[in-house]
C-alpha cells in the first residue's frame, strides 16, 4: 500500500476515534452492577442441592448470557457505525 494512502487511511481512523471517543470508552450503565450482582448470585447457588436454588442458579446464568450477548450486538453496532463514520471522513 502506497504511503501517502496508508497516512490517509490513519489520519482518517484518528480523527475517528476522537470524535468518537466517548462512545467508544464508555461502558453501558450499570454494566459493572448487572455483571457483579449476577456472578455473585450464581457463586452463592453453584453446587447446592436445594431446587429454589438450582432454578435461581441456572436463571442468573441465563440472564447473564443474555446480557453479555446483548452488550456484544450493541458493541458491533457501535463498530460498524464507526467504521462507517471512517469512510465518510475527508
Amino acid at each position: 500500500m502506497p504511503e501517502n494512502i496508508r497516512q490517509k487511511i490513519l489520519t482518517k481512523i484518528r480523527c475517528a476515534i476522537e470524535k468518537n471517543k466517548a462512545t467508544l470508552t464508555t461502558k453501558p450503565i450499570g454494566y459493572d452492577e448487572k455483571i457483579s450482582e449476577l456472578i455473585k448470585t450464581i457463586k452463592s447457588t453453584k453446587s447446592q442441592n436445594d431446587e429454589n436454588k438450582i432454578i435461581k442458579n441456572y436463571n442468573a446464568e441465563r440472564e447473564l448470557s443474555s446480557y453479555i450477548f446483548q452488550i456484544n450486538k450493541q458493541s458491533r453496532v457501535h463498530a460498524m457505525d464507526f467504521l462507517k463514520d471512517i469512510q465518510y471522513i475527508d
